[in-house]
């Protein structure tokens, strides 16, 4: 079985490849599960003075607020064999 560790390092090496190949939904799934999975609860205060990006990376990790790390992790390893981008 995959691990949630040896996916992200995938998808992060072939990260222009899930960006051309994910709309904006599918990013932001990915991006939330990751840094809930990763590191837990986004910080509860909204980042200030960033630019849009950014802005979009913190509504998506704190979408997943609250969901455990566990589970995060394997939504997120579950999303990413469902893009059938990760090579078997």
């Amino acid at each position: 079985m995959t691990t949630f560790e040896e996916l992200a390092a995938n998808v992060t090496v072939n990260q222009q490849l899930y960006k051309d190949n994910l709309n904006w939904t599918g990013l932001k799934i990915i991006y939330g599960l990751f840094r809930q999975g990763q590191d837990g609860d986004a910080p509860v205060e909204k980042p200030q003075n960033v630019n849009g990006i950014e802005r979009f990376k913190w509504k998506a990790w704190d979408s997943q607020r609250g969901k455990s790390q566990t589970d995060a992790q394997t939504e997120y390893i579950q999303f990413v064999l469902d893009t059938g981008l990760y090579p078997n």
